[in-house]
């Protein structure tokens, strides 16, 4: 008989865990491990039944979520044990038994580093290469033991991630999702990581700007402490603090070090282009906010997925915790400002195919907006408020319903697109005088762009993020 690698059937020291407090959106984890721990005193059966000793959490970051484990082993006084996938797959036969032996633990299932699946239950039925693992597993779970309790946790970017006929009573039937960090609790965290004195006024006079950036370009939390390391290495290196545009050259340029600039690009239509069509979301972005939102940056430095980028975190700020028809009319027409621009400067012939993530982006807001919250076109127009209020749960629609749902979807973004043609047309200095800079300074900050708005007349002072 083949011999099973069962190397990872080992505790793990969890005695220096991080405090709760330090990781957001945990509670309802703690809150978990002490029924745990109050129920290794007299939990009966149907005790059991209740607290749920299998555990899904929904979390993006597969890391962060094993911290969360390990801190839920340590809350409720059982041991810890980490297993991937693949190692998992190979001796889910009879695995309880050997798992009994270190009762009261935890397990944690993982997906494999070198895995390029998402989903840990495809990487068991890869690596185990039998159908049949899903009804071991169920065997396993129900055999739960009172008297020597082996607890199964593991975390899924999705709950659809997890086959259903794993989800049943008695085997992962309790959910837990993880609340996402707010933006303050993200800037907090990044300017600690800088070290005492590390981070400039850019840095930490506008918490929720800074965490709204953290959060759209640097997702996981190992990300954004590496982006702090390579902060701490260019001030170390100029003698000076890290800035705000360290960060901002960080998502730009990528992490590697090199003695050669990036490059403009070569071929001048083409940064032409792109220049008009990055200069189109900025000035958008400033006239549709009424001054109110002037972008972080705009840059038409390339980079791995993109050409061009504006990034404006006004309506990514914790200020916004539902989407209005207000906020979505004017994310809509910021994402369909490049397009517009390019047609301004090329005609409608001349048009191209940079603006389709925009395109599909705004579809997705509109759509959702459309069948999940009754909103609908000209809903700013008296009398238009409740034409639209039959909404889905799935926004799925039956053949005829789904057709004027598209309707709808296709009539709103042409008449905002029209509306981002108008007022590019009104203002067409301003917009000339943003793309001629990015022409020639390739990334325009915060402070730049006002100083070109307040050239043309254009009022920001409202803009809270201007403020110290």
């Amino acid at each position: 008989m083949e011999e099973r690698d069962l190397s990872w059937l080992a505790l793990q020291d969890v005695s220096s865990v991080p405090t709760w407090e330090t990781v957001p959106g945990s509670a309802l984890v703690k809150r978990w491990a002490l029924e745990v721990s109050e129920g290794l005193r007299s939990a009966s059966r149907a005790d059991w039944g209740l607290i749920g000793p299998a555990v899904v959490i929904l979390h993006n970051d597969q890391e962060e979520a094993e911290l969360i484990a390990k801190m839920a082993a340590q809350e409720a006084g059982v041991g810890f044990v980490s297993s991937f996938a693949s190692q998992f797959s190979e001796s889910v036969v009879g695995l309880r038994e050997k798992l009994e032996r270190l009762s009261p633990a935890l397990v944690f299932l993982k997906t494999s580093p070198m895995s390029t699946l998402d989903n840990l239950f495809d990487e068991l039925l890869e690596s185990h290469n039998s159908t049949d693992i899903f009804s071991e597993f169920e065997r396993e779970l129900k055999g739960f033991n009172p008297s020597k309790p082996v607890f199964f946790l593991f975390s899924s970017k999705q709950l659809s991630y997890v086959p259903r006929r794993l989800r049943a009573v008695g085997l992962f039937d309790r959910v837990i999702s993880i609340t996402p960090p707010t933006a303050d609790f993200l800037a907090q965290e990044f300017i600690e990581a800088l070290g005492e004195g590390g981070a400039a006024e850019s840095v930490a006079r506008h918490p929720k700007k800074l965490g709204a950036f953290l959060r759209e370009h640097f997702v996981l939390r190992e990300q954004r402490s590496h982006a702090a390391l390579l902060l701490r290495r260019v001030a170390k290196r100029e003698k000076r603090q890290a800035e705000f545009s360290d960060l901002v050259d960080l998502v730009l340029r990528g992490g590697c070090e090199s003695e050669v600039e990036v490059p403009l690009r070569e071929r001048a239509e083409l940064r032409r282009r792109i220049a008009y069509h990055e200069a189109g979301h900025a000035v958008i972005a400033v006239i549709a906010s009424q001054g109110k939102s002037v972008p972080e940056y705009a840059s038409i430095v390339p980079a791995d997925d993109f050409q061009g980028v504006v990034f404006d975190s006004v309506f990514y700020a914790d200020a916004h915790p539902e989407m209005t028809y207000e906020l979505l009319q004017y994310q809509v027409r910021v994402s369909l400002a490049g397009r517009a621009a390019e047609e301004m400067i090329y005609g409608p012939c001349g048009v191209g195919t940079g603006a389709v993530a925009d395109l599909r982006k705004a579809t997705d807001m509109v759509a959702w907006t459309f069948s999940r919250a009754g909103f609908a076109p000209q809903m700013e127009l008296s009398g238009m408020s409740f034409c639209n209020l039959a909404v889905s749960e799935d926004h799925e629609f039956q053949a005829a319903e789904e057709s004027r749902m598209k309707q709808m979807v296709r009539e709103f973004l042409a008449s905002e697109y029209k509306a981002v043609l108008q007022i590019l047309r009104e203002h067409p200095a301003f917009f000339t005088a943003v793309a001629d800079r990015l022409m020639w300074d390739p990334v325009v900050d915060q402070e730049e762009m006002s100083t070109i708005a307040r050239a043309h007349s254009i009022d920001v002072s409202q803009h809270a993020r201007m403020k110290p």
